[in-house]
């Protein structure tokens, strides 16, 4: 059974000695490039882009034509090779004798190859970008402040409209922009006016500092405050109301139905405070200290409007004496008489029925002055079956009533506080199914933890988390090797031929073997290599179909 390859295979400049073609009894259905030997028709062949060649059949041609030094072989009218001298073709044409050029497009600029400059298009205004169109030299002084902008938005972006940054365009290299509104918070704030009309899915330009003409301006007075106004893509001399945001753009300068121009000086800020989105509202300092609105109640606005103390009373129907305690000379005085130094004083108190206050002193318990037993034990249910609790040299211990052995303890969750604990059984059942070691690390994990059996006179062995190399290793009492790990997983989607596996087993020395999915599951040789400590990248000639193989990771 041959061996399936994937990719290509570089010896390396080294030989390929003794090699058999494909020895096949007809023609295959070649591809470019593909050598195979006819055994039928007794001849090798190869495949060119469009015809398949026998070998040894076109090699001929230097018998039939014979040249000496500086002499080329070319072919004649018939079919047949003959020489020329080279000198003769390189004098027979020269670049001045061509016919003047065509307007053939094939010989424009190329953004992707070396390529001739398009056609001039004969305008001294215009120059050539880098994405080899000409362009326009817009109109503006030295002093303006101008950005290169795309249009994508599907119409026309006209000259004066105020927009704002909707994207970016990665072909172009240039941000996306839209008609800005005030009315629509999402598009504000402007970051310039349009310098001149833009077509859609074209570049321009916007003013960002700087002066704009040949606009209408009939609509305004010189020095007038201008603002981007709540229709798309105008310019307002009235500041908004009501709005989320306002965003004073600039002023007016020439005032003419044609050929008006504005001075833009507020780009890409919101320079005024904003209105209140309606009536019955007040500002407050929301989370992180922004500015955030808040609603004036009905109720509220009863208050805020009231002059005094008095009127505030009144308005919230509080009665002194009805709704409100007033002040009291007598509560005043045994409000006093409980801060004084004598805590039994109750003047002004009426107590209905008898009570002897003389006994409540020897009758009543204080705390933190019982110096507790001298008792070394305590019985619980001494006449039953119960136990005894005992001190032993500052050990407490649960013993049975006859102190003859440690009783039984249940409690619902044991919190066992210390560096020690020792469990002396010979059965230990636990339902958890995970046990959790290194319980108390917090912080970035240093220590090994696992598990050791132990062996009596021969090595314990380990069964040891290694934090330092982050996998598991195991030791048999002589030898400590980390435990080899396995990821696997089908690969192929019919259109990628670089496809990159994540395995997560934190190494880059790692073992890959390849199958077919399905069918022969014939194990193949793809070429790969290690990305990182977590992936693998697979490499092939021809994307494979979807789940067509099956790789295997171990490490």
């Amino acid at each position: 059974m041959s061996k399936i390859f994937l990719t290509h295979i570089d010896l390396t400049k080294n030989q390929l000695q003794n090699p058999l073609l494909h020895i096949l009894g007809s023609d295959p259905t070649p591809t470019e490039g593909q050598f195979w030997y006819n055994s039928a028709d007794n001849v090798a062949r190869y495949r060119t882009d469009t015809e398949t060649i026998d070998l040894g059949k076109n090699i001929a041609v230097s018998s039939l034509a014979t040249g000496t030094d500086g002499e080329l072989i070319t072919w004649d009218a018939n079919g047949d090779p003959t020489t020329v001298a080279a000198t003769t073709i390189a004098t027979a044409i020269k670049l001045d004798d061509l016919a003047a050029p065509d307007d053939n497009t094939d010989l424009d600029v190329s953004i992707t190859a070396h390529g001739l400059t398009p056609k001039a298009p004969n305008d001294t205004n215009q120059f050539l970008r880098g994405d080899g169109t000409w362009a326009t030299v817009a109109a503006g002084s030295a002093e303006d402040v101008r950005l290169d902008v795309y249009n994508n938005t599907g119409g026309t972006i006209t000259k004066g409209s105020p927009v704002y940054q909707s994207g970016w365009n990665v072909g172009a290299s240039q941000i996306e922009i839209t008609d800005a509104d005030t009315d629509a918070a999402a598009t504000m704030p402007a970051i310039g006016v349009v310098a001149a009309d833009i077509s859609t899915a074209t570049s321009g330009q916007i003013v960002v500092q700087g002066i704009v003409t040949g606009i209408d301006t009939s609509a305004f007075t010189t020095g007038d405050a201008l603002y981007v106004s709540g229709t798309a893509g105008e310019i307002t001399a009235t500041k908004p109301v009501a709005n989320a945001e306002i965003q004073k753009i600039g002023s007016a300068l020439e005032i003419n139905a044609s050929t008006g121009s504005i001075l833009v000086s507020g780009a890409n800020r919101t320079n005024d405070v904003p209105n209140f989105t309606a009536a019955d509202k007040y500002w407050y300092g929301g989370t992180g200290g922004v500015n955030a609105e808040g609603d004036i109640t009905a109720f509220a606005r009863t208050v805020l409007d009231d002059a005094d103390a008095a009127t505030a009373r009144a308005t919230l129907g509080l009665v002194i004496g009805t709704d409100v305690q007033a002040w009291s000379s007598i509560l005043d005085a045994t409000t006093a008489s409980f801060l004084v130094a004598d805590e039994t004083k109750l003047d002004y108190i009426t107590v209905t029925g008898a009570v002897d206050l003389d006994t409540i002193g020897t009758n009543s318990h204080v705390q933190n002055t019982d110096t507790g037993t001298t008792a070394t034990s305590f019985d619980v249910d001494s006449g039953g079956t119960g136990f005894k609790l005992k001190n032993s040299t500052g050990e407490l211990q649960l013993r049975d009533l006859g102190d003859s052995a440690y009783a039984d303890l249940r409690v619902a969750n044991l919190v066992v506080e210390g560096t020690t604990t020792t469990i002396n059984s010979e059965t230990v059942t636990i339902d958890d199914n995970i046990f959790i070691l290194n319980n108390n690390e917090t912080g970035t994990p240093s220590e090994n933890a696992g598990i050791e059996v132990e062996r009596g006179t021969s090595t314990n062995s380990q069964l040891i988390w290694d934090e330092s190399n982050d996998h598991w290793s195991a030791n048999d009492g002589t030898t400590t090797a980390a435990l080899c790990r396995k990821h696997a997983a089908d690969i192929g989607n019919a259109s990628d031929t670089q496809i990159t596996v994540t395995h997560n087993l934190n190494t880059e020395d790692v073992n890959i073997s390849c199958r077919y999915a399905g069918g022969t599951k014939q194990g193949v040789i793809v070429d790969w290599r290690v990305i990182d400590a977590n992936s693998v990248r697979f490499d092939f000639i021809t994307a494979p179909a979807a789940s067509e193989f099956r790789v295997t990771i171990t490490g």
